[in-house]
């Protein structure tokens, strides 16, 4: 029986053999308008979520849900990278289950997890150089202070079928594998019952 896409990204996480078509994914797909005739979800305003029925809520998860599925079987991915909206902690559990129970095991199912300080602009390089040599320790809170919703996020969303964690160390919101990893501590799905010796950079499975 042949891998399915989610067999075959864990094989390229773990660095194991994969035959044919290299697994791969994509941060964002931004084009669905084109693609599809539907807005990406990121660019959806949902400040009137709670306000909605649960029938029109429901609407609107199925179809943000089918349009990372939709993007994922045209393009060949390996990879669902989920970018929940509206991102509380219960539209998150919801959207990610109703992706897994339209797609089964066949997709490896992944979100951001940034927790830490961002790489400073040449506008603030300066500043945040001094404070790093001047006051280390404002430095240091600051990093720690991202870390109240991750474990809450992680105890929560053990139960449904993110597997993954994305660690996007070159952007603004660059965060500490350490932090996110303590965070996430427990809440291992069986997918990486073998260890990584060499992980890939930027990557957490959980």
């Amino acid at each position: 029986m042949a891998d399915t896409h989610r067999q075959r990204f864990i094989k390229a996480l773990r660095r194991e053999p994969v035959e044919g078509h290299v697994p791969q994914f994509e941060l964002v797909f931004f084009l669905t308008m084109e693609a599809f005739g539907k807005v990406h979800p990121s660019h959806r305003f949902y400040e009137q979520w709670n306000q909605m029925s649960y029938e029109e809520q429901k609407l609107q998860i199925e179809d943000m849900a089918d349009i990372y599925i939709k993007t994922a079987q045209r393009y060949n991915r390996d990879a669902i990278f989920v970018h929940p909206n509206p991102g509380g902690l219960e539209e998150t559990k919801w959207l990610l289950e109703t992706i897994r129970e339209k797609t089964g095991d066949e997709y490896y199912i992944m979100m951001h997890g940034d927790t830490t300080v961002g790489i400073p602009d040449g506008e603030s390089m300066m500043d945040f150089t001094v404070k790093m040599f001047e006051d280390p320790d404002s430095i240091h809170l600051l990093k720690k202070a991202p870390q109240s919703l991750p474990p809450q996020a992680a105890n929560r969303l053990k139960t449904v079928f993110c597997r993954g964690v994305y660690l996007a160390e070159n952007t603004s919101q660059a965060p500490s594998v350490r932090l996110v990893r303590r965070s996430v501590q427990g809440v291992r799905a069986g997918d990486c019952k073998k260890p990584v010796k060499k992980p890939l950079q930027g990557f957490l499975t959980v």
